[in-house]
């Protein structure tokens, strides 16, 4: 659902708006993450389909553009870059989709239950792990992310999604907290 500020009155972007879930072209099963690009489209981690759904702006059905092949497990979160290449996380790790291609390939592994995942201004890639309850910080370069972990938990306790305004700073929303907390990536190691 799409909702303007202040509005009481939502507009279905997706799905087919009766709560049916399903797998068709125009269905979805527990979308969680989403990503809109500049020209508006909506990119949707569809967990129980395993993939990665594309919706124009004004579409009636979307297009898989990851995991078509099977190779997703319970998609969580997405992001798209400048250049067109879709970032998935889902049960193992981060994939990487170059566009045209739904087949990923994968660039960070090793993670039970990710929810969350943000790239800062400079290409650090930050993921939540829910069940070590730690935030870790990967740097990219071109085929594969750091392997480097942080070695003590940045975040409290499962966290589920996270904001990265700056490179100095992440905003993490904790699940079953109510709260949303900022940790300084200065003093937090």
């Amino acid at each position: 659902m799409k909702w303007a500020p202040r509005s009481t009155n939502g507009t279905l972007v997706a799905g087919i708006g009766n709560g049916t879930a399903g797998n068709g072209t125009n269905q979805l099963s527990c979308p969680l993450g989403i990503y809109v690009d500049q020209s508006m489209a909506l990119y949707i981690a569809d967990a129980f389909n395993g993939r990665i759904q594309k919706w124009l702006s004004g579409a009636s059905t979307g297009t898989t553009v990851g995991g078509a092949n099977g190779q997703l497990r319970f998609p969580t979160d997405v992001s798209v870059d400048n250049y067109g290449t879709i970032y998935a996380l889902s049960g193992g790790g981060l994939y990487r989709f170059y566009p045209g291609s739904t087949s990923g390939t994968i660039i960070i592994s090793s993670y039970t239950e990710s929810f969350g995942f943000k790239f800062d201004s400079v290409g650090n890639v930050y993921i939540a792990d829910y069940v070590s309850n730690v935030i870790s910080k990967y740097t990219v370069n071109s085929t594969r992310c750091g392997t480097s972990r942080a070695s003590t938990p940045v975040a409290s306790s499962k966290v589920a999604s996270m904001a990265v305004p700056n490179v100095q700073g992440i905003l993490e929303a904790v699940l079953g907290n109510a709260r949303l907390r900022s940790l300084d990536l200065a003093t937090a190691h």
